[in-house]
């Protein structure tokens, strides 16, 4: 018996002590021990566990964007009578002013650099009294200096390439524009004074009125294509692992059912008519010179010591 005995004896002694008791104890025991523990612990556990793990970790997913060449170019050739200040801005970013031009009588030329379709043009178009408005060409155009592929767009009628707003953003119908081709309204500002801007049509705005001009480059996938700007098909499920060398001259008709193990020296003349049993244990020495009447009834006894020098008469009755 122990010779101290413990003054708080269990009410619920174990009915099967172990065998092999510990003798290192510790000394700080979970208060909270895990119902579940592992059955294949690592054998390299982390020595900088994160202090904030995340609860919802995610997948690395596919650009649904098509890629764009940052090397696309906007150039914008626009006229407002009487001011004009040209605005950009990528996404839900904040707009910055890149021009202004308040001689109504120039056709202003800006350009907008490494534009994606998540660029929006904004034009404020002011008229300062009299007779005003606001007409526009954009040439969408790359840098390679191996591709001179553009795409154009104009102010139409009736418009349908921009939206128009008051300045307080509240949309006018393109049925409520007033529309003048080049030259009718501004009589010296017509198709030979201003070559550049054929095609466009002037929207009338207002005395003392501005107007809002947007736009909206993601409506024009086609011609970021026309213009050699971005790709036309990206895949929704790119592979990890690509190759580092693809061949030049895919096939057409790709097998959907492959080997999965090829030989490597395949014959470059297979037969066109192979057998369809072929022997299990063919010879290794073929003959040369095999006969070419054999006989239909051998014996299934032949000797192993035939003579060599048989009669010349053999006996026809033996």
């Amino acid at each position: 018996p122990t010779t101290d005995p413990t003054i708080d004896p269990t009410a619920d002694p174990t009915i099967d002590p172990t065998a092999d008791p510990t003798t290192d104890p510790t000394i700080d025991p979970t208060i909270d021990p895990t119902v579940d523990p592992t059955i294949d612990p690592t054998a390299d556990p982390t020595r900088d566990p994160t202090a904030d793990p995340t609860t919802n970790p995610t997948t690395a997913q596919p650009s649904i964007s098509p890629t764009v060449d940052s090397g696309c170019i906007l150039t914008s050739l626009t006229m407002s009578d009487d001011h004009q200040y040209l605005y950009r801005r990528n996404g839900a970013g904040e707009w910055i002013l890149i021009n202004q031009d308040s001689r109504w009588w120039v056709q202003s030329t800006t350009e907008f650099i490494s534009i994606t379709p998540d660029t929006e043009i904004a034009i404020e178009a002011r008229n300062g009294g009299g007779l005003g408005g606001f007409i526009g060409k954009f040439i969408i155009s790359n840098t390679d200096p191996n591709n001179d592929d553009i795409a154009t767009i104009v102010t139409d009628n009736p418009l349908s390439t921009m939206r128009v707003t008051d300045v307080n953003e509240i949309d006018i119908s393109p049925n409520q524009l007033t529309y003048y081709n080049l030259g009718q309204a501004w009589g010296s500002l017509n198709p030979s004074s201003r070559p550049d801007m054929v095609g466009a049509v002037w929207t009338s705005i207002p005395p003392y009125t501005t107007r809002m001009y947007f736009l909206d480059l993601s409506q024009f996938t086609d011609e970021f294509i026309a213009a050699g700007c971005r790709t036309t098909d990206p895949t929704t499920d790119p592979t990890v692992d690509p190759t580092t060398d693809p061949t030049n001259d895919p096939t057409n008709d790709p097998t959907t059912d492959p080997t999965n193990d090829p030989t490597s020296d395949p014959t470059s003349d297979p037969t066109t008519d192979p057998t369809r049993d072929p022997t299990q244990d063919p010879t290794s020495d073929p003959t040369n010179d095999p006969t070419a009447e054999p006989t239909t009834d051998p014996t299934a006894d032949p000797t192993s010591d035939p003579t060599i020098d048989p009669t010349q008469d053999p006996t026809s009755d033996p």
